[in-house]
């Protein structure tokens, strides 16, 4: 107990400096494609799904997953996960290139079994939507006066979900999910004139939004259907994400040579499209799990105020990934005892830049690192790139590191001897 509470210890002191290290700049910039829509998405569920590149929406198994509701049957005790991540950014163009790092504490969740034999369980989570996170500059003259704009963001958009599971018939798992969305996006454009005499200027808004969607989703149990013995774990899942409307409520603060005016005033609704997954998992010698996923969403439906815009459209994620467990034996080694996750994933995002569909690659390695029976360490790497520089655009390189604890009902109702 002593070694485990050092490890949370160590986590949320890690939480704690992350916190720090933003606060520093309170737009300390990331990448430029976040300016765009609500931000850079994020779809990822566990750290079990993250190491394995795919978003798990026809995995089960015994843990906890916010994307389809349904693929929580099989939680076998209380358990709950929280996670947190660092990432190294680089973003270039054809002429230079900025560096970047950030930390964020990437969900929590809990999952509740109230009766293992029909499936039948609670997920209680708050995790991201979206996040924001830019800053952009650029230089020209104005009547023979040079100057800087910069244009900032920053905010996150999340979700506090409530959902149950629940097996019917035998071969199909269902679940359904209420979800409160919430969050805060700032935003503010900036000019400085190299001349002191020239009173620089900016414009800043800062985003309330609040809103609510379902999800729905269902597990099939597809050993029936085959009587192969290599594909007696075969599953598929699907799960649909109704619309989201978002509630605007925009603060506008202005800073002119006259001075500073405040207005605040309801802009109207930002409206979400609603997104559907297809996935497929099995099983084979009883170690080694395959996964694939796909998630699409039609972004041509996304509304800002009202008003549409031609340069969204419709997002694909594809995902590949591996699992190999534990063999089942009693003797096993230190290195036996992990459980080895792999995975690739490609990603086409909801809109285009300079007339050019913007694709992401990336690639996956994960380790689950068992504490005890009951409680777990999940430790994913993350390489990615996006976009490129031809064109006037951006190259994205991105390396995440996430670290996550999972607890086990044991943990929480049991004293263990010190």
């Amino acid at each position: 107990m002593h070694k485990m509470r050092k490890i949370i210890l160590i986590v949320f002191v890690f939480i704690l400096s992350l916190n720090a290290a933003s606060a520093q700049d309170e737009f300390p910039g990331g990448s430029p494609y976040s300016i765009f829509g609500i931000g850079d998405l994020k779809y990822n569920t566990s750290l079990r799904t993250l190491g394995m590149g795919v978003q798990g929406v026809g995995l089960l198994g015994n843990y906890i997953n916010n994307m389809n509701p349904a693929a929580n049957i099989f939680l076998d005790y209380t358990k709950f996960s929280f996670a947190v991540d660092y990432g190294f950014l680089k973003s270039s163009n054809a002429t230079s290139e900025l560096k970047n790092s950030d930390g964020n504490v990437t969900g929590m969740n809990i999952g509740i079994p109230f009766n293992k034999n029909n499936g039948w369980v609670m997920n209680l989570g708050i995790n991201p939507i979206s996040i924001v996170n830019y800053k952009i500059s650029e230089s020209g003259t104005q009547a023979g006066e040079n100057y800087t704009k910069i244009y900032s963001g920053k905010g996150s958009i999340s979700s506090l979900s409530l959902g149950m599971t629940y097996i019917g018939f035998k071969s199909i798992g269902v679940g359904a999910e209420y979800n409160y969305a919430f969050g805060n996006l700032k935003n503010q454009s900036n000019i400085k004139f190299s001349n002191p005499l020239i009173t620089s200027s900016y414009v800043r808004n800062e985003n309330d939004l609040r809103g609510s969607y379902f999800k729905a989703g269902a597990v099939f149990f597809l050993n029936e259907l085959t009587k192969s013995k290599n594909l007696k774990d075969l599953t598929f899942g699907f799960f649909y994400h109704s619309k989201l409307d978002l509630t605007s409520n925009v603060d506008a603060i202005y800073s002119t040579s006259i001075g500073l005016d405040t207005i605040r005033f309801t802009q109207g609704t930002f409206e979400i499209p609603s997104m559907m997954g297809f996935g497929v998992s099995n099983r084979f010698d009883n170690r080694y799990v395959v996964a694939a996923d796909v998630l699409i969403q039609n972004w041509e439906n996304f509304r800002e105020f009202g008003i549409s815009d031609p340069i969204y459209g419709t997002s694909m994620k594809y995902g590949l990934g591996l699992e190999m467990q534990p063999p089942d034996k009693a003797d096993k080694t230190m290195w036996e005892n992990l459980t080895y996750r792999f995975g690739v994933y490609y990603q086409k995002e909801y809109y285009t830049v300079n007339g050019e569909d913007i694709m992401e690659y990336g690639a996956a390695l994960g380790v689950g690192i068992p504490i005890s029976e009951y409680n777990s360490i999940d430790v994913a790497l993350n390489y990615s790139m996006r976009g490129k520089t031809e064109n006037n655009l951006v190259k994205d390189e991105l390396f995440n590191v996430a670290v996550g604890l999972n607890f086990g009902e044991l943990w929480f109702l049991r004293r263990a001897e010190e």
